[in-house]
């Protein structure tokens, strides 16, 4: 196995490793640099920049530029770089949804990507976004000001749920997941984080904000964030997208079909999203491929299910 570069500058400042050889070698990882050229070609990826603050990625029309974590496998930016794109059908529906929203709740924003992106997308828009992790939490408000989007996108480092409180979060960095209430992969590596949540209804109305858009991506508790908002819900009708996982939801206790009907009681249709495009569904069985899914309001949203419903893969 080749050493690391930094590696070979203190084998070579040493003297354990004569000249010739460390330029040799190290020229075989510097390759690598230019290898990204053609990497990125078929990517969204824009442009990679390397620094002494460190490593950033800009990402897709709205070059979004992202920081994040080195040793997590499945952030945003290293998977552009490992499958060309990001969620792609899902983000151009969310593009539809949200084209009028003025006031957009991000809950699990993560390092800040969509968030950001709602942000460039859309001028007139205030953004929430809300990470629990402190890690995450330190990358997003690092990547809201990297873009100089902090006038219009506001960064909260707690958690939204049913109860408020101080509560156990999880997170492994190989397991394919971000932070979650529980250990929802039963990863071996997982380390647990104390962090914070509030209920959606108390945060919206101690900050007087009514939401028309809400995006939520919390690893299986999407539930419980809006059992505590049903209140805003029902008040302000928001369209909703969130991602829904049999595997994650059922150690909460709940079936995606439990937030199906949760939403139905509100007035709520719902739309699976996948890259074959958008469908009304009443349930999600065993087969049903898709993992994310929209709710509008039947009568508040009618025009925009009349656009959606015409999307296909």
């Amino acid at each position: 196995m080749t050493p690391t570069l930094l590696a070979l500058k203190e084998m070579f400042q040493a003297g354990t490793l004569a000249k010739p050889d460390f330029i040799s070698t190290a020229l075989q990882t510097h390759k690598t640099l230019f290898e990204y050229v053609a990497i990125t070609r078929s990517t969204d990826v824009k442009e990679i920049l390397i620094a002494a603050d460190g490593v950033s990625f800009v990402l897709g029309e709205e070059r979004v530029r992202l920081y994040c974590p080195e040793n997590e496998a499945r952030v945003a930016p290293i998977e552009v770089m490992n499958f060309n794109h990001y969620e792609p059908a899902e983000t151009r529906v969310m593009d539809l949804l949200a084209a009028n929203a003025r006031s957009i709740l991000d809950v699990g924003a993560n390092i800040g990507l969509y968030a950001i992106r709602f942000a460039k997308r859309l001028a007139e828009a205030r953004v929430y976004a809300f990470e629990p992790m402190p890690n995450s939490h330190t990358f997003l408000q690092r990547n809201v000001a990297a873009n100089a989007v902090g006038d219009r996108v506001s960064c909260f480092n707690f958690g939204l749920s049913e109860t408020s409180g101080t509560v156990d979060f999880f997170i492994s960095p190989t397991s394919g997941t971000n932070a979650s209430l529980l250990n929802v992969a039963n990863a071996q590596d997982a380390q647990r984080v104390v962090g914070l949540t509030l209920t959606m209804d108390q945060w919206t109305a101690n900050q007087n904000v009514a939401p028309d858009f809400i995006k939520c991506d919390v690893e299986g508790a999407e539930l419980l964030v809006f059992r505590g908002g049903r209140a805003t819900l029902a008040q302000h009708q928001p369209i909703v997208f969130a991602e829904l996982l049999r595997k994650w939801s059922k150690p909460f206790g709940y079936h995606p079909n439990d937030m199906l009907t949760f939403f139905a009681e509100l007035g709520y249709q719902c739309f699976a999203v996948g890259g074959a495009g958008v469908r009304r569904i009443t349930e999600v069985a065993d087969d049903t491929p898709e993992t994310n899914y929209a709710f509008l309001h039947g009568q508040k949203h009618a025009g925009t299910i009349q656009r959606l419903t015409t999307l296909s893969g």
